[in-house]
């Protein structure tokens, strides 16, 4: 029986196909591994080894099925059939930028996506809490003035006063008064002598506002003591010479060298307190002189001198003396000098025995 020609060639376009995929896979895979000759069986094709482990894949010759055919269909063999063209489809290229040799091809940066910085996050204002401002502590108003006694029959004083920070002040006691000044903080610390037992202070400020202070004195007996106050730039100044000494010896107490209350306490001589520091305000200054030498040692001589200035030149000047001695009431006595004239200046007027030099001068 005899198969009809579109039947045969059916089979032949199948048997075409599966040719055509096997020998795909091997031009693909051998195209990779390089050929090896191989010895195969008669009838057979040798295919090569592809290198991973596959048994090649071996093409037998077409098998043509018998089917049966419809009557008057020719009957076509193998050998008369004809022969189909295997063509192997090779992977499509992708172009490639050149290359030189011994390079690498580089990508250019500007065709590289490059990553966003990360970005801080913007802290919202209105969420933040205020820092709180730091503020000085405000100065009170409040006055405050003490006075404690000290050795030497000496009085501490302190003036406290913030709001009057830089301004003047007079300190006003038995009679005598010297001037000062506040500082920056409103603030004066000084030592001055007692005069009376109770000793009783006063603070004046420049508005006339006072503010006072005492204190029990009980060694003010143990003392005798010679005070000088005056006004403005006069010249006066006040010194003694102790136990016989001569003018600009040791033993001469003064401004330049005026000693201290420890002198006093330890019976080694008198010492003097200079008080007052604004040139046109009142100045004092005060000898003290322990009792208890007046055994031992003949009393000071105490003198007062004006220095001849431009400020005094030519005028009269004035001042106060204020005698102490224990057991009797203080002494106190105007002095009036007249000054020479102009040409006279950087020369001294003094004034020795101190008791006649008042009497003369109020005379």
């Amino acid at each position: 029986m005899q198969m009809s020609i579109g039947r045969l060639r059916a089979l032949t376009g199948v048997a075409v196909v599966v040719l055509a995929a096997g020998s795909g896979y091997f031009m693909q895979h051998s195209a990779r591994v390089a050929p090896v000759p191989a010895v195969a069986p008669a009838g057979q094709v040798a295919r090569p080894d592809n290198g991973i482990g596959i048994p090649p894949f071996v093409m037998q010759d077409p098998v043509v099925m018998a089917v049966p055919e419809s009557p008057g269909t020719p009957v076509v063999t193998r050998a008369a059939s004809p022969r189909v063209a295997l063509l192997s489809v090779s992977p499509p290229t992708l172009p490639t930028a050149p290359a030189t040799p011994g390079s690498s091809a580089v990508v250019p940066a500007s065709t590289m996506p490059m990553p966003e910085p990360m970005r801080e996050p913007v802290p919202d204002p209105s969420l933040e809490k205020p820092e709180p401002v730091a503020t000085a502590p405000q100065p009170t108003c409040e006055i405050g003035f003490t006075a404690v006694a000290a050795p030497g029959a000496m009085v501490d004083l302190t003036l406290e006063a913030p709001c009057r920070a830089g301004q003047d002040v007079d300190f006003l006691h038995a009679g005598t008064r010297f001037s000062t000044r506040l500082d920056q903080r409103g603030l004066v610390e000084l030592s001055a002598p007692a005069l009376e037992e109770n000793a009783v202070f006063m603070a004046e400020f420049s508005d006339g506002e006072t503010e006072s202070a005492d204190t029990l004195m009980l060694t003010v007996s143990d003392y005798q003591r010679t005070a000088l106050f005056w006004q403005g730039e006069a010249g006066f100044s006040l010194y003694a010479l102790e136990n016989g000494a001569a003018y600009g010896t040791p033993g001469m107490v003064s401004a330049g060298q005026p000693y201290g209350p420890e002198r006093g306490t330890a019976g080694e001589g008198g010492f003097l307190a200079v008080l007052g520091d604004r040139a046109d305000g009142y100045h004092t200054m005060v000898y003290s002189w322990p009792v208890r030498l007046s055994d031992t040692q003949p009393e000071p001589e105490i003198s007062i001198e004006v220095e001849i200035q431009a400020q005094n030149c030519g005028q009269e000047v004035n001042a106060t003396v204020l005698r102490v001695k224990p057991g009797q009431g203080a002494e106190m006595q105007p002095l009036f000098m007249a000054v020479p004239g102009c040409d006279a200046i950087g020369s001294y007027l003094v004034l020795k025995n101190l008791p006649q030099a008042v009497r003369i001068a109020t005379n």
